[in-house]
């Protein structure tokens, strides 16, 4: 086989098991192919330079370092690509309606004289304006999604990028890498540092050492707090920016003077807050006063035992729930051959699928919490429908992040609700997690059978653990003022 450089051309089928797996000329079986590409799209023509090697466990495998693609030229490469779902509106079956019309001119067709595609039966100026729109997006797409790529990160995202952004995107994220983590659902801070460090920001310039500043504030809601102490806050944006503390302490004066952050002193403590959620509290609290200066309609609350039950119910759980998802969702709802599905964001979905929505979507009137069922997969569309309580809700597969399986869920997401049969794992494994507090939560979303699965120490342990985390916030201070 030998080590030396090779060239291979190879071309995607419409039909593939995993990301890989390819026909390639002068190879009668499929073979695999290990590399990076921006995005490809089944029918494209592939050109792979790299090496043969021998894998231990999978065999012969072609390990790409240069990946590049073509749109297809053959007529049979054209119609798979057109059908594959990369263009909305067009299916396998407008696929070879298509190329039989316009043959290998289709592309310039959609793009200089869309107005012809209504010669083809069921295509009208609705559909017609669909596929245009459509094909000019998926172009905007892939420049931005070769920007990313180039730029070390992956392009799972370029979709939403490109919705925010517009055709802006490259200039907007070349100006301000780190404005992704603040804008873009599902990209952090270290994504966008990545793409920092790529295109040339320093490593302690002051944009950088801000939004690390705001990413330790976002990433300590996950804990509960609604705030930080300064000290703990320079203290922990200098562990997770490896910069000078005058860097830090600079960056933390420049937000507070544009007003990204806010510094507020309670109880002889300084406490930086994010805007958003500062408003929040304030929110709450007028809320709470208001609600307290109406006349009651239940028995007295003893204030301090009711803040305590509260910050116990409200404890926040983190629990590796995905791949329970994933074995739950093959043994509940296993593939049925010749049914759609759609991957997307690193998550399979299937029809009749048990989904949460995991943020609040005004627009759609869904909220952070709800569960539903996917009823419809639209693949030339590129649109599933979840069903909530009979109503159904529309998303477009960029917007699939917004959702994740339901089959096992969080003792957080689940609170509020109830469930006829509950099943709690309780292992030695989640130590952090084994408490009194989080158990009792679990136990009680049950309606009729109630079942632990796990090591009675465990359980024992989290029975005996009724400490909780102090958090930070600055909602009681306006409440008891």
């Amino acid at each position: 086989m030998g080590r030396e450089k090779s060239r291979e051309e190879i071309v995607l089928l419409p039909s593939f098991e995993r990301a890989g797996v390819i026909k390639a000329k002068g190879h009668r079986d499929l073979v695999t192919v290990i590399g990076s590409l921006p995005s490809v799209s089944a029918g494209e023509w592939l050109t792979a330079e790299g090496q043969w090697v021998q894998d231990r466990e999978f065999g012969q495998q072609f390990r790409a370092e240069m990946l590049s693609s073509t749109a297809p030229n053959t007529r049979e490469g054209i119609e798979k690509y057109l059908g594959s779902g990369m263009v909305k509106g067009i299916g396998p079956v407008y696929a070879k309606k298509l190329v039989e019309k316009f043959a290998e001119q289709i592309f310039d067709v959609i793009e200089t004289a869309s107005a012809r595609l209504e010669e083809i039966d069921g295509i009208g100026p609705k559909r017609r304006k669909r596929i245009k729109e459509a094909w000019a997006e998926q172009k905007v797409i892939r420049t931005i999604m070769v920007f990313l790529h180039s730029n070390g990160v992956s392009t799972s995202r370029a979709v939403r990028i490109y919705k925010t952004y517009g055709e802006t995107a490259v200039e907007t994220v070349q100006a301000n890498p780190y404005a992704l983590a603040k804008d873009i659902h599902g990209i952090g801070f270290k994504t966008a540092d990545q793409i920092a460090q790529k295109i040339g920001i320093p490593h302690d310039s002051l944009i950088r050492a801000c939004a690390g500043l705001s990413h330790v504030l976002l990433e300590a809601t996950g804990n509960g707090h609604c705030a930080l102490p300064l000290e703990l806050l320079l203290d922990e944006a200098g562990k997770l920016l490896l910069v000078d503390e005058k860097i830090a302490t600079a960056a933390l004066n420049k937000t507070l003077a544009d007003g990204d952050l806010i510094q507020e002193r309670i109880n002889d403590q300084e406490l930086i807050f994010l805007p958003s959620l500062k408003r929040a509290e304030e929110g709450i609290a007028r809320r709470i006063k208001h609600l307290c200066a109406l006349p009651p309609t239940y028995p007295p609350i003893d204030f301090a035992k009711a803040v305590e039950w509260c910050q116990a119910k409200t404890s926040m759980e983190l629990a590796p729930i995905r791949e329970l998802n994933v074995r739950l969702q093959t043994e509940l709802n296993p593939v049925r051959p010749g049914e759609p599905s759609v991957e997307k964001f690193g998550r399979l979905f299937r029809s009749r699928d048990k989904v949460i929505q995991t943020e609040n979507n005004n627009d759609k009137e869904v909220f952070n919490g709800d569960i539903g069922q996917i009823v419809k997969i639209d693949t030339v569309e590129r649109e599933v429908t979840v069903s909530f309580d009979a109503r159904e809700v529309v998303y477009d597969f960029g917007a699939l992040d917004e959702v994740s399986l339901a089959y096992a869920i969080t003792v957080h997401k689940s609170q509020g609700s109830e469930f006829p049969a509950i099943v709690i794992p309780l292992a030695m494994q989640q130590y952090m997690l084994l408490q009194r507090n989080l158990v009792y939560t679990g136990i009680t979303r049950g309606k009729k059978l109630v079942v632990l699965i796990g090591q009675r120490k465990a359980l024992a342990i989290a029975v005996r653990n009724n400490k909780t985390e102090q958090r930070f916030s600055g909602l009681l201070q306006p409440l008891q003022g």
